[in-house]
């Protein structure tokens, strides 16, 4: 089987998984697959026992599947190839919370009697950190200490249209600010900057008062705001938002009883 084949047939595999139809998986599975899940010891070998495992459960859950990029990579040997999936998924709960993470998938393929075989599948939450780390976590945060998987962390969250037929799903926290684009917004987080359809004023309403405007173009988080001076606040990822003269005095007075705030302006 080409790697082409491969990667249409793991694509087909991990959409159908987050149908709920696990079958295509179930076939696709060596006798002694070894499965590696990403939470503390979800580690099961052999096809059999995973297989049970998969019909003892009682899933009621539902998912979405975004930005998928699938990458073979070359073992060397015509009997083996390596193929990483790497996608954001959705999941959301029957009492109407949700979640969205960024996750990883390792398959090992294997060649037995001319088919090819799922050897070992290794799953991983790719976790969050400071921002200006590289490969090592230098600069601990509360963020990165008390990070936790998937399934286990459900905070209130903004669930949204966003571009290209997805749906965004955002925890409020982790939002930095919000500016107008063209006629939709741009949502930017810790994590990144995504396109939501709606427009500043309905996102504004969605809050309930958690985000702040400061300028008609802008909301802002006010927990995350590392500065303010005369006339704009300076965000976690640099960015400066401005903030009409008429407005500055009001602004200050209301966002500095919030923490993580640091006014260099006397």
């Amino acid at each position: 089987m080409s790697n082409l084949s491969l990667i249409e047939r793991s694509s087909e595999i991990l959409t159908k998984y987050y149908e709920n139809d696990i079958q295509p998986f179930l076939d696709a599975m060596h006798p002694e697959i070894l499965w590696i899940g990403p939470a503390e010891n979800q580690v099961i070998q052999g096809k059999a026992r995973l297989e049970a495992a998969f019909r003892a459960e009682q899933n009621t859950l539902h998912f979405e599947l975004h930005d998928l990029v699938i990458l073979p990579v070359e073992t060397g040997s015509p009997r083996a190839v390596e193929v990483i999936l790497l996608f954001r998924v959705d999941t959301f709960w029957p009492d109407g919370t949700a979640n969205q993470v960024k996750q990883r998938i390792q398959l090992t393929w294997v060649q037995v009697g001319g088919q090819m075989y799922i050897r070992v599948c290794h799953i991983s939450n790719a976790i969050i950190y400071d921002m200006r780390d590289g490969i090592y976590p230098l600069n601990y945060s509360d963020r990165y200490q008390t990070q936790i998987l998937a399934g286990q962390q459900r905070a209130p969250r903004l669930v949204i249209k966003g571009a290209h037929k997805s749906t965004l799903c955002l925890s409020w926290e982790e939002i930095l600010y919000i500016e107008t684009f063209e006629t939709h917004s741009l949502i930017h987080t810790m994590d990144g900057t995504y396109e939501a359809l709606p427009s500043l004023r309905q996102i504004e309403q969605m809050s309930n008062g958690f985000l702040m405007r400061c300028h008609k173009s802008f909301l802002f988080n006010p927990h995350h705001v590392q500065e303010i001076a005369r006339f704009y606040l300076r965000m976690p990822d640099g960015s400066r938002l401005p903030i009409p003269e008429k407005k500055y005095t009001a602004l200050k007075a209301a966002i500095i009883p919030f923490p993580l705030i640091k006014d260099i302006v006397g």
